[in-house]
């Protein structure tokens, strides 16, 4: 089965557990098949023009939601999940209308 899957998570909340889903992943559907940003953004390239497309054609989104997941706030002291701007609630809300 060939499946494109999006890997969508906080850094500082889920980064070991979403690197270890993406090996997992990675092995069973080919590293072309699975996408996380950690490795797969070139330099220079837009990361949220990246996010966008890849978000926009793939099959199966995951969210790796950590005990942390609502805490990350931006310079303002606004929680940065309520932020409309923030592309992991962008994503994140892009995938559950589809």
């Amino acid at each position: 089965m060939k499946a494109k899957v999006f890997i969508n998570y906080r850094r500082e909340d889920t980064a070991p557990y979403a690197g270890r889903l993406y090996d997992r992943l990675a092995a069973h559907f080919g590293e072309d098949q699975v996408f996380i940003d950690i490795d797969q953004i070139d330099p220079g390239e837009d990361f949220v023009e990246v996010i966008n497309r890849k978000v926009g054609t793939c099959d199966i989104a995951l969210v790796a939601i950590g005990p942390h997941w609502l805490r990350p706030i931006d310079a303002s002291g606004k929680r940065r999940l309520d932020d409309e701007e923030d592309w992991k609630e962008r994503s994140a809300e892009s995938n559950s209308r589809d």
